[in-house]
């Protein structure tokens, strides 16, 4: 799985929408809970996105960000 983060919006976002169209199994990651949700209810069921929310400057919150994208 490819961990993007800041993927909700912008750029980032962009880039996990090019890995999906690619085949790629993808984590989303960004700070704002509703813009992981209105992130991932963009793509289809089954496209194998998941959505963590998780500011990067709290190194707890990305280790689990990062245990849960592994685990998914």
């Amino acid at each position: 799985r490819i961990l993007v983060t800041g993927g909700a919006r912008g750029l980032g976002h962009g880039v996990v929408r090019a890995l999906v169209d690619w085949g790629a199994r993808v984590a989303l990651l960004d700070r704002n809970p509703a813009d992981v949700g209105r992130a991932c209810r963009g793509f289809p069921d089954g496209s194998g996105v998941v959505g963590i929310a998780a500011d990067v400057t709290d190194e707890l919150a990305v280790e689990r960000g990062v245990d849960h994208a592994a685990t998914a």
